[in-house]
């Protein structure tokens, strides 16, 4: 074995939300050729029948609000131009610009999904691509919304759905769950309390213990009490004077871009640093525009084969989205080109850390996914690079709310390498909550009834509106769901 996979001991798995490949990492190929990425020739016609090119304009905020559709139904009239995902010959990743139009109705606005960033405008995501190793090949794992796709990092299946119902209750089938009853150790990472997590409605039963926040995680790092596998979430709400980092449209893509800074930093400084793989991923592409025709793959067959209400077969993969491997072990400007998709994490997981394969219990979409330690284009190096950067945030007008301070101290040989601060007037928690904040509330609300009701917050959720209306709720009620969870009731 590779002398960096003798060391890995640790798996952290950071995924941000609803960005393509194109969208966000696109424009590399101009440094890189052989990147499957953008020439700046792709195009996508409007519903005038007018082409719109991609352009290296996309704004950290303010041109994707409304959110693009990104359902099963909007995924297919972007990949195949119907709702139905019926291929009939016609060219694919035609029908982004379409898609989008139906939201709002204004053609000017639905061009803005062609837009990207440029390697310049996503400093940090693109600095740690180009220093360690960027994957072209990543896909969600289904052509739908968020939910489901993180069923498949968590589960490696979405149990047959492709919306965003929750999954409630663990039954020993999580990735944690299987970690854990191995002898090894798992914990989800989520924000705080007022942003939470959607492994909430499955882990608080079965595994509390592998809950914590992203302060605990911080101090882990410090300590050298990194679990054998960590998930990391952002922060999805803008609240408390912290703003939302999940880059979810229209949430702010700097904030984000400070969050993944502060991760990096934190187990860069870590003493687990040479025994560590961080591996940013996205969990779907948010309706944003790439142009690679998602690859089919076996159908999954069994108990969670066909969703009940599309009837999809779950035959073929999502849209690409951005993939970045993080190690010391790993050469600079490596390019993977392998073929990822989410439940690769629990794949390779369960493979690294669970020694028995009895105990490993794949499921079918694990079974065919590969895995990412095995891969040939990381872990090349005999020793472990010794250099070193720290993200620092740019000087300038203070923000009224900041996603982070990047407040990792720096080694004295590293090299700073400045990263800007969103702007004051991202921070807006009166806005008006999105798909997935609704989704969550309604789930967190669903688990809630299952306690007496003199434990129930009494909240209606269907009155909440803004983002701040969700984090007061979610604030309310998480707690008393994670004091049932680690008190052993049932939540």
């Amino acid at each position: 074995m590779p002398p960096g996979l003798d060391a890995l001991k640790h798996i952290v798995v950071l995924m941000m939300e609803n960005r393509s490949f194109d969208h966000m990492l696109g424009y590399l190929k101009q440094d890189w050729p052989n990147l499957d990425g953008l020439t700046g020739t792709e195009t996508n016609p409007d519903t005038n029948g007018d082409l719109q090119s991609v352009q290296p304009t996309a704004a950290p905020q303010g041109e994707l609000d409304p959110d693009p559709d990104h359902s099963w139904q909007g995924v297919n009239m972007q990949i195949f131009g119907n709702a139905q995902g019926t291929d009939d010959g016609s060219p694919k990743m035609q029908g982004f610009i379409k898609s989008y139009f139906t939201v709002e109705q204004d053609v000017a606005h639905s061009r803005n999904v062609m837009n990207c960033f440029t390697p310049e405008n996503l400093s940090v995501l693109t600095y740690l691509a180009e220093q360690y190793a960027v994957c072209d090949r990543w896909f969600a794992s289904l052509p739908g919304p968020t939910v489901p796709n993180r069923m498949f990092a968590h589960f490696g299946t979405s149990f047959g759905h492709v919306d965003n119902a929750m999954k409630f209750f663990d039954n020993g089938m999580s990735i944690y769950s299987r970690v854990l009853n191995a002898g090894g150790s798992a914990r989800i990472y989520y924000y705080d309390e007022s942003s939470a997590s959607v492994g909430f409605t499955f882990q608080l039963e079965n595994q509390p213990q592998a809950m914590a926040n992203y302060q605990q995680f911080l101090e882990d790092c410090a300590n050298g009490n990194l679990p054998d596998y960590s998930f990391l979430e952002p922060n999805y709400s803008d609240h408390a004077n912290l703003l939302a980092s999940d880059q979810h449209p229209d949430h702010n893509v700097i904030a984000g871009e400070n969050f993944i800074a502060d991760v990096y930093n934190h187990i860069r400084q870590s003493p687990l640093w040479e025994s560590t793989l961080l591996v940013i991923v996205y969990d779907e592409h948010g309706g944003t525009f790439d142009h690679v025709t998602p690859p089919s793959i076996t159908p999954d067959g069994g108990q969670y084969g066909t969703d009940p209400v599309s009837g999809f077969q779950f035959n073929r993969l999502g849209i690409r989205v951005p993939a970045v491997f993080v190690s010391p072990w790993i050469d600079q400007g490596a390019l993977v080109h392998t073929q990822y998709e989410h439940a690769s994490i629990p794949r390779t997981v369960a493979d690294f850390f669970i020694t028995n394969p009895a105990q490993r219990n794949l499921t079918p979409r694990e079974s065919q996914a590969n895995v990412f330690t095995a891969d040939p284009a990381l872990f090349t190096l005999t020793t472990a690079r010794t250099d070193s950067f720290t993200f620092t945030m740019e000087t300038g007008p203070a923000a009224s709310a900041a996603s982070l301070s990047l407040a990792a101290s720096a080694e004295p040989e590293s090299v700073p390498v400045p990263v800007p601060a969103a702007p004051a007037d991202a921070y807006n928690p009166a806005r008006p909550m999105g798909v997935l904040l609704r989704d969550h509330i309604q789930a967190l609300s669903d688990l809630e009834q299952k306690l007496p009701a003199s434990q129930q917050t009494g909240v209606d959720v269907s009155q909440l509106n803004s983002e701040q209306d969700a984090s007061n709720y979610i604030g309310k009620v998480v707690p008393i769901l994670k004091a049932q969870g680690l008190a052993g009731g049932k939540p």
